[in-house]
């Protein structure tokens, strides 16, 4: 790909942004073996499973390791316009209230 001019720039850096921080709230939850091990899995499908069952409009996504395997799971919210959030320690009790606290932003 070749940038022309500033204004390219400026299209590309925008469609880069919106992959990045997209227009809506998501959640990245650490399937690294680590996370894996420590019950990613079952707290990546306890979280899919909510939001479809409430219909809200949250992007779920897995990811690889963050890399802080002593603390896993791992998962980041992100609100638009709100700083990034890393939660540690992360269970299967604690996906209501972060649901909760996404939807009331």
């Amino acid at each position: 790909m070749k940038i022309s001019d500033y204004t390219k720039l400026l299209e590309i850096k925008e469609t880069a942004s919106k992959k990045i921080l997209p227009d809506k709230p998501y959640v990245a939850i650490g399937m690294g073996t680590c996370g894996i091990g420590r019950g990613a899995e079952v707290l990546f499908d306890s979280f899919e499973r909510v939001i479809a069952e409430r219909k809200l409009d949250i992007i779920i996504k897995k990811t690889g390791c963050f890399g802080f395997c002593a603390e896993e799971p791992l998962v980041n919210i992100y609100i638009p316009g709100k700083p990034l959030i890393i939660l540690h320690r992360v269970t299967e009790n604690d996906v209501i209230p972060l649901i909760i606290g996404i939807e009331k932003g």
